[in-house]
Formats: C-alpha cells, structure tokens, sequence
C-alpha cells in the first residue's frame, strides 16, 4: 500500500505548486488532485495545458497522482443540474486520460427539495450507468463513495448500485470515516466490500451521528491501524489517501502544513505498526 494525500486539504487559494512541493517533502507518495468547484484543479478552469503542468511538476518531485477527486452528485431534480455534474464528470475523465491517472472518483448526491429516495434513486442510476460507459471508453475506472447524507451511503447501497450498473469500470472508493461516524464497525466492512475497493479515504473522526466530528489523523479516536490491517488481509494493495474534511479545515486557526505533518507523521506510525511497509518514492 501506499499513502497518500488529497489536494483540498489546502485551502483554495493555496498555489498547485506549493501543495505539490509540501505534499512530496513531507514523504507522500501520492497527491489525489481534487477537481471540485474553486479548488486548485477545478476541472472547469484548467485547460489541457494546466493538466500536463501539474502532471509535469508531480513527476519532477516523485509523486503519483493516483486519482482524480470528482465528487459530483447526480440526484438533482433540476435538469440542468445534473447535465452540469455529468459535463464536470466526463471533464475529469477526460482530464484524467490526459495525464494517465486510471482512477476518478465520485459520489451519488443526497435528497433534494423534499425528494423522495426512489425518485432520487431513479435519477442517479441513469446518470452513473452514462458516467460509467464514458469512462469505459477511456479506460478510467470510477470509484464510487459511500458518503454520509448521500443516497449512496452505506456497503448495501453500493452494492445496489452495483447490480443496476453492472461494470468492471465501476468499483468503490473506501472512506472509513463515513462508516466510523455511524458506529459501524469499519474492518468488518472491509472485508464485506473487499472485491469493490480500488480506492481509500483516510480520516479522523471522534463521536457518532449526530454528534461526531471529521478530524485530522491523530486528533480523534478512529483505530488506523485495524483499518489498515484489515485492508492487507483483504488484499488491498492500493492508495491510502489522507484527507481533512472541512469540518475541520473551516476551524479558526487550522494550519495545512500542520494538519499534513500531523497526518504524515500519524499514519505511517499505523503503517509500521500494522507490519505495513510505506515505499520510497523514486
């Protein structure tokens, strides 16, 4: 396995350059590039051009980009809302091909304006069986992430998703945190999930729905090492890929070399004492 970091742990305004020079000094072998709206590879502004930098400049220090973090939802009754999440979609697959990045991830949105659950259902299924057969074509898996406050958000409604669109290019994308917060016990799930997984998240976390918070690694109670362990017997030999949720980066005072220090320093502790070896990076 190998650790690493995603890109909107920086705020927005941090330069690409500065995140990919703190990212690589710190040890990482990895940077996720997040493609959401404002961040540093905001799909919408980047030209091809800006993605062979990035990837040029990624190459120059030695770190991977493992996957680009897509993140759009596809429940929107608003018809025009969708179109916009499958053009930034197909951008990131397509910004993916560009610089050889065989992973993008996303997620299927939550209910909206007083939806009911089957009529967001049936709106996401169509769109993800159309982002699926776009990356088909470019030979990009999407890893889709059970998220908390999504429809999409537990092992039994990917798996739902799953039957409906049946794909080797759609696989899962594991962030231990939006189970850990629901009390669910997480290397369990692991082992339930384990031919779907192509990707991880890794996050802190501290308390359970309601009352829970997404914390830096090293801040909260969330067990690393049993995750990791857990993905080693499961075979995993993928990304582990640290990220701090903005419910904590929104937090007066909070430092990005702090919080990538802290991160670094906690989970490749876990590493070592889950009898895991972190690679060094060429």
């Amino acid at each position: 396995m190998k650790l690493g970091f995603a890109s909107f742990s920086f705020p927005r305004d941090t330069p690409i350059e500065t995140v990919i020079e703190s990212v690589a000094k710190r040890g990482f072998q990895g940077l996720e590039l997040s493609a959401w709206r404002g961040y540093q590879a905001d799909v919408a502004r980047l030209s091809p051009p800006d993605w062979g930098r990035i990837k040029t400049l990624c190459d120059q220090v030695g770190l991977e980009i493992p996957a680009i973090g897509c993140h759009e939802g596809y429940t929107s009754p608003d018809p025009a809302g969708r179109a916009e999440a499958l053009e930034r979609t197909r951008g990131c697959i397509d910004a993916a091909s560009r610089i050889d990045v065989g992973i993008v991830i996303t997620m299927s949105g939550g209910l909206l304006m007083g939806q009911a659950f089957g009529d967001a259902w049936s709106l996401m299924v169509p769109a993800v069986a159309e982002v699926v057969d776009y990356a088909s074509n470019h030979g990009i898996i999407v890893a889709f992430e059970p998220h908390i406050g999504n429809i999409v958000d537990s092992v039994e409604t990917l798996q739902g998703l799953l039957r409906e669109v049946p794909s080797r290019y759609l696989k899962m994308n594991f962030d231990a945190s939006h189970f850990a917060v629901r009390g669910w016990d997480v290397p369990t799930l692991v082992a339930k999930a384990a031919e779907h997984i192509v990707y991880t998240h890794l996050k802190d976390t501290r308390g359970t729905v309601p009352n829970y918070e997404f914390l830096t690694p090293g801040e909260g109670d969330f067990h690393i090492e049993a995750f990791l362990l857990a993905l080693k017997q499961a075979g995993y030999e993928g990304y582990v890929t640290t990220e701090i949720s903005g419910m904590r980066s929104r937090k007066p005072g909070y430092d990005p070399q702090q919080a990538l220090q802290l991160s670094y320093e906690t989970v490749s502790k876990a590493f070592k004492e889950a009898g895991l070896r972190l690679p060094s990076r060429d």
